[in-house]
């Protein structure tokens, strides 16, 4: 799956949309509250694949630099606002969610809350941020409709594919990735994947193809299936998705990081819990991974936070409730997964 770059735009402050959501300096911790917002260097690249349509989708994709650095024009380095070239920078590739309503996906125009943008800068990486097609666009196609159904008492009366979401938002962030790794100012052998609610789902599905470079994969209140307005806590077939995740544990060679809230509107408590246990028991019987790789992020200093052993390991952090919804645990529970989060990415190397 090919990305070419079409065209580079100049460098531009975009609207925060409502939706689903230096290295030459110390490595902070937690990004600095009066940080000032981070600004996207915007690229275009070719998707193929996305649609019988749509053969060829240009898609676009925002790039973050440690300490507001710049993209060279004439090279492709990184350089410091002083003209410093950066080394290649390790990658986070961010999968974004999927807002519940067509207005609010064509809406979309920033793919990842800043103070996640943030928190990833401070540990040295370049954040790279893609708006898949169907999304930021009015009347473009949506590839990634899972076909679910709800009448108003909250029955499912058409069950989801999560397949077809799951495999389409994989397609557009494998593009991101293959274009990442050819730009001068990215490290190619260290990129972790993260995702949030539709694309958690989408970064699961992509790691189980484990594309080359790719060192951890982190998913945040991944699913499909799920309608908080009409059935609040539950998930419609959630057996199918089971299903995918057992497909995905056999073949996931990277550490996983699965990060939920048990107040979640879209899939509830159960469900996140019999996904993981496929998803590990696959990966146990197909020799990737071993069992027993849960946590409660409020015991998070105990012992059970993974085998360094076996580096393949998957493991699932249970936050505590989060707001009224815990479907916006990223946004709004930093103090709940940020300690988890840091033990995995240092228990991992990364």
């Amino acid at each position: 799956m090919p990305a070419t770059s079409l065209r580079t735009l100049c460098t531009c402050t975009l609207v925060l949309a409502l939706g689903t959501t230096l290295l030459a300096t110390p490595v902070l911790a937690t990004p600095a509250r009066n940080a000032p917002d981070p600004v996207p260097h915007i690229e275009f690249i070719n998707v193929s694949g996305i649609g019988p349509n749509a053969p060829n989708t240009a898609m676009q994709v925002q790039v973050f630099l440690p300490g507001n650095s710049k993209i060279d024009p004439r090279n492709g380095v990184a350089r410091t606002r002083a003209g410093t070239q950066l080394p290649a920078l390790p990658i986070l590739l961010y999968a974004h969610g999927r807002p519940a309503y067509a207005s609010a996906r064509a809406q979309l125009k920033r793919p990842i809350h800043t103070r996640h943008v943030q928190y990833w800068l401070s540990r040295g990486y370049a954040v790279v941020a893609p708006i898949r097609p169907g999304y930021g666009t009015a009347g473009a196609p949506d590839a990634e409709a899972s076909g679910v159904g709800y009448s108003a008492t909250g029955q499912c009366i058409r069950p989801p594919q999560p397949e077809r979401l799951a495999t389409s938002a994989a397609r557009a962030q494998r593009a991101a990735l293959d274009w990442v790794r050819l730009q001068p100012w990215a490290n190619a052998q260290h990129i972790v994947l993260e995702g949030q609610s539709a694309g958690g789902l989408a970064t699961v599905a992509l790691c189980a193809t484990n594309p080359p470079g790719v060192r951890g994969c982190i998913n945040f209140s991944g699913g499909a299936g799920g309608d908080p307005q009409h059935a609040p806590g539950q998930v419609c077939a959630p057996e199918k998705i089971t299903a995918l995740m057992q497909q995905y544990g056999r073949t996931t060679r990277s550490p996983s990081l699965w990060l939920y809230a048990p107040n979640d509107l879209y899939w509830g408590a159960a469900a996140p819990q019999q996904w993981h246990a496929a998803f590990n028991q696959a990966a146990v019987a197909a020799g990737q991974g071993i069992a027993g790789n849960n946590v409660n992020s409020s015991n998070v200093n105990n012992s059970n936070t993974g085998n360094s052993n076996n580096p393949t390991a998957s493991q699932l952090v249970t936050t505590p409730p989060i707001g009224s919804d815990g479907h916006s645990l990223l946004r709004a529970g930093s103090q709940h997964w940020g300690p988890p989060l840091a033990a995995w990415l240092k228990k991992n190397r990364l």
